[in-house]
């Protein structure tokens, strides 16, 4: 068992289903109702909730967890960006992107370009652990 800790990050993104099926501020209710329940299972104290061009991500950087705790917190979560969970749980590594994304523009089965696209997240709220 590793001495290392990790602090929890969590990527929704409102283009993928099922929050795109809903309106963006029923999408968001589900996501704090979320981040409630998260908090109150495992503890996890202040979430901050940061704004970004396709979603929102949620991090927890007051409660350092261990490897076993992470695991475990990523697989009871819901509406996470399966991609962000495969990873995170495979390579035990989170990462959240904070500069453009980079996106190939595609005509057809043709690539003809790359455009940057500005999602630079913004402090969006603050939900304390009651």
């Amino acid at each position: 068992m590793s001495d290392k800790k990790y602090h929890l990050f969590l990527d929704f993104d409102l283009y993928k289903p099922p929050l795109n099926q809903m309106e963006p501020h029923e999408a968001y209710e589900l996501i704090r109702m979320e981040v409630k329940r998260l908090q109150s299972m495992f503890k996890l104290g202040r979430a901050i909730v940061q704004k970004s061009g396709g979603g929102y991500m949620v991090k927890f950087p007051f409660k350092p967890l261990t490897l076993e705790e992470l695991r475990a917190i990523l697989m009871e979560a819901r509406y996470v960006d399966e991609g962000y969970k495969y990873y995170s749980l495979t390579e035990y590594g989170q990462t959240l992107r904070i500069s453009p994304k980079i996106v190939i523009v595609q005509r057809g089965q043709r690539k003809v370009g790359r455009r940057k696209e500005d999602s630079t997240p913004i402090l969006w709220e603050v939900i304390d652990d009651e």
